[in-house]
C-alpha cells in the first residue's frame, strides 16, 4: 500500500467517525411528531417537565395517594396512577430521534416500529404516548409496584390489565374510558355487562369502537409486551453512542501495523547488511 493511499484511507475513517459521532449531537427526527391529541384527553403540559421518568411518575402517585391515605397495593392506587399517566400524555407516538439513537431512528425510515420507542423512561422523555406506549409505562409501574399486570390486545388498539386482591380491572391510559358510569371491572366483565359503549361513549362513537376494539386478547401475566423491540432499542442505543470509535481504531490499528511492517523491514535489511559484511 503507497503512503498516499494509507493517508486516503486514513482521512475516509477519520471524516466517518466524526460524522457518526456528530449523529449523536443531531436533534433530528425521520417522522413529524403530533403537536396535540384529542381534544377530550386529560392532558397536563404542567406534568411534562415534572415527570421525565418511572420514578418521578411512581413519586407523583405515591404523594397523590398519600395525600389521600390510600395503600400502594389498592385499587384506588392504581386509579390514581392510570390517573397520572393519562395526564402525563397526549396521544401520538413517540420515536426516537438522531440524537438519542441514530440507529434505530434510520431503522424507522424503513419500518417506523423499528424507531417507535418502547423503554418507559424513555417515552417518558417525550410528551405525547400512542396506546401501546402509554400502557408499556403503566405496565412498568404495576410491575415496579409488585401489581400483576398483563396487555390487553385488540385489532387497532392496546390497553391493559391489573391485577389487585385477586381480581382483574381494565385500564386504559390513552382513550381514557369513563369508569364514573360505571364501576371498574376486568375487560371480560365489562363485555359481559354490555358496558363498553358506556364508558367509551363520549371517546368513540359505536363503529369506531367495533373496528378499534375487535377481536381482544390478553398477553402472559407480568410479560413486557415488547421484547424483542426493547432488547433492539437497548443495543442500538450503546451502538450509537460507541460505533464513532471503530473508524479510529481502525486508523490506530492500521498505523501501528505499518509502523511495525517497517520495523520487521528494516530488520530484514540490517540481518542482509550484517551478513553481506
Amino acid at each position: 500500500m503507497t503512503k498516499l493511499g494509507l493517508q486516503t484511507k486514513h482521512i475516509v475513517l477519520i471524516v466517518l467517525g466524526l460524522v457518526l459521532l456528530l449523529l449523536n449531537f443531531l436533534p433530528w427526527n425521520h417522522v413529524t411528531l403530533p403537536e396535540k391529541g384529542h381534544t377530550w384527553e386529560s392532558f397536563d403540559e404542567n406534568l411534562v417537565s415534572r415527570i421525565r421518568s418511572v420514578d418521578d411518575l411512581l413519586a407523583f402517585a405515591d404523594s397523590q395517594a398519600n395525600a389521600q391515605q390510600v395503600g400502594t397495593d389498592t385499587l384506588k392506587y392504581a386509579t390514581i396512577l392510570n390517573r397520572a399517566v393519562k395526564a402525563r400524555f397526549y396521544h401520538g407516538y413517540s420515536h426516537y430521534n438522531f440524537s438519542e439513537n441514530w440507529i434505530a431512528s434510520i431503522a424507522g425510515m424503513a419500518w417506523d416500529h423499528l424507531s417507535a420507542i418502547v423503554i418507559p423512561d424513555d417515552i417518558l422523555k417525550y410528551p405525547m404516548a400512542a396506546c401501546s406506549q402509554q400502557s408499556i409505562v403503566m405496565m412498568k409501574c404495576f410491575q415496579r409496584k409488585g401489581i400483576d399486570y398483563r396487555k390487553v390486545g385488540f385489532d387497532h388498539h392496546f390497553a391493559l390489565e391489573g391485577n389487585i386482591d385477586g381480581k382483574w380491572y381494565f385500564f386504559d391510559p390513552d382513550l381514557e374510558p369513563d369508569f364514573s358510569v360505571v364501576k371498574r371491572t376486568g375487560y371480560d366483565s365489562l363485555i359481559a355487562d354490555n358496558h363498553l359503549y358506556a364508558i367509551y361513549s363520549s371517546r368513540l362513537d359505536s363503529a369506531s369502537l367495533d373496528q378499534g376494539l375487535a377481536n381482544h386478547h390478553f398477553g402472559a401475566v407480568n410479560t413486557p409486551p415488547a421484547p424483542r423491540a426493547s432488547l433492539f432499542h437497548k443495543a442500538t442505543k450503546v451502538l450509537s453512542r460507541i460505533l464513532w470509535l471503530l473508524p479510529f481504531g481502525m486508523v490506530i490499528y492500521m498505523t501501528r501495523k505499518k509502523k511495525r511492517m517497517r520495523f520487521v523491514q528494516n530488520q530484514k535489511k540490517r540481518a542482509r547488511y550484517e551478513d553481506a559484511a
